[in-house]
């Protein structure tokens, strides 16, 4: 239900910082976490069903607050999207995409910034986890509106609790 990597993190609902309507989901790493570690922090979604073949895109709002990477390291906040046969989400995905949306790397301070990645899912695909994460940084980030587009289809995906607005933070409607 939940993935936690490495050390226990902070993840919550915030309803002072949001995109559009409160709240917004928040990642960041544990205040005792030592300062030469970095680890990989996320929230997983339940898993949704997709149609397999269809080309999607996958939209959402981010804010980062002092992130910074690992030295030496090219690391930005992405959404994790597996791809899954329909019948065991505990085994391997058929298919991992890590979208960042590509419009470069996300560091520092910054307010609220749509990313768009899209894809298209494998023919075998029938189900779909999304993993919004903080890996390789310290700081802290904030994923808001997230929504899915099957561009093959023309509609919207049915994405449970994609704004956090139903005030849960595990995506469940």
């Amino acid at each position: 239900f939940y993935k936690m990597f490495f050390y226990i993190f902070i993840y919550c609902l915030d309803y002072f910082i949001y995109h559009n309507a409160s709240p917004s989901l928040y990642i960041s790493p544990p205040v005792d976490q030592p300062p030469d570690i970095y680890g990989r922090y996320g929230v997983r979604s339940e898993q949704f069903a997709i149609t397999p073949g269809h080309t999607y895109t996958l939209r959402w709002y981010i804010k980062g607050v002092n992130l910074q990477p690992k030295p030496g390291v090219k690391a930005t906040p992405y959404i994790a999207i597996y791809v899954y046969d329909g019948h065991d989400t505990e085994l391997m995905p058929l298919q991992t995409i890590l979208a960042s949306g590509g419009q470069g790397l996300l560091q520092g301070n910054f307010d609220w910034i749509e990313r768009t990645a899209q894809f298209v899912a494998d023919s075998n695909g029938w189900m779909l986890v999304l993993n919004p994460t903080l890996d390789t940084m310290k700081g802290d980030v904030y994923f808001d509106d997230i929504s899915l587009y099957d561009d093959t289809a023309g509609e919207f995906v049915d994405l449970p609790n994609g704004d956090f607005d139903s005030e849960r933070a595990d995506y469940d409607s």
